[in-house]
Parts: structure tokens; sequence; C-alpha cells
């Protein structure tokens, strides 16, 4: 992804597209590079000479498209509010998970719902001992094999029977606890 500026300076980017490197669409020569080296992508498709003679032919219509385009947009049309960096994640956490639920195998773990949250969950009182079994709304069921770090940090060490072993935060895991280890 290159972002095109048209009436934008680099500085006007925000978060995601100000990671991205980005051209002016109205500078021929930031142009040119970027389409020499989509060029170049493709495995040079085009000799060198014949993108010279083919750009330096092109410019000025794209050019002139860029600036009628330019003229069309009222001085006073207001920019779409911008969403905040919270908001970008959670949908950004939503597709994932959706994705996670659709490339699951066929076991069963498809069919169980995946609890999503806008909010921050706290299993902070949650205990844990290894060989309890636990549930995980992406990973399915699993065994827990260690617990370490002490307190907000405590970390499960879980082996989950499809999608192998994980470490999850206890505080925030989404996780519920189906069976306990017996002590003997």
């Amino acid at each position: 992804m290159v972002p095109l500026l048209v009436d934008l300076d680099r500085g006007d980017l925000r978060p995601p597209l100000s990671q991205f490197n980005n051209v002016y669409g109205s500078v021929g020569a930031d142009l040119r590079k970027l389409c020499a080296r989509l060029n170049k992508e493709l495995g040079g498709k085009i000799h060198p000479s014949s993108f010279d003679l083919l750009f330096a032919q092109a410019w000025p219509k794209l050019a002139d498209a860029i600036a009628t385009a330019q003229t069309l947009i009222p001085e006073d049309t207001a920019l779409p509010e911008s969403r905040s960096t919270e908001e970008i994640l959670n949908e950004i956490r939503l597709g994932v998970n959706a994705l996670v639920r659709d490339t699951r195998p066929s076991s069963g773990l498809a069919s169980r719902p995946t609890r999503v949250t806008a909010k921050m969950r706290d299993n902070g009182d949650l205990s844990l001992e290894k060989g309890d079994r636990v549930a995980h709304p992406d990973f399915g069921d699993g065994t827990v094999v260690a617990v370490t770090g002490e307190g907000a940090k405590r970390i499960a060490h879980v082996k989950f029977d499809e999608f192998g072993s994980k470490k999850l935060l206890i505080k925030v895991a989404p996780i519920t606890v189906i069976s306990r280890q017996i002590e003997s």
C-alpha cells in the first residue's frame, strides 16, 4: 500500500497510513519513482527506456486529471472525523478473531461462539494449577502445564489440544476452567 498524497502533506497522515511509504500525487518525479518500483517488483515487464517514454507520454494527462479532481472538491468540505487508535485496534481485533474462527479445522471448535468484548476482562482472581483443563474461545480446550509470574503478571502456559502451546496472561486471557487437577 502506498498512499498517494493529493492536497495533503506527509504530516497530515495518521496511523495506520502514516506507517507506509507515500508519494505526492501532483509531483511527477515521485509518481514516476513509484511506477518504476512497481514495474521492477513485477519483474521489469517494461524495459527502462520504454518505461521512461511511456511515463513521459502519460504524465501530462494524469497531471491534468489530478488538477481537475482537485477543483471538483469544494474548499469548505469537512473531512470525516478521525477515529481513535482504540477504535481502529478494536476493529482489527474483531477482524482477526473472525479470521481465526473461519480458519479453524472442523473439529467442533468452529461451532463454539467466540466471546469478543469491547472492554478489558479481569481474571485477576482466577486460580490455575498445573494439570487444570481450560477452554479458550479461539484455541479450544487445553491443559495448564505451568503457571509463572506473580500478581497481574501471572502467565498460564497451556498446551491446547489442536493449537499447541501458548502463553496467556491470566489477568486478561479469555479462559475458563473446565476441570481441576485432583491432587493425590
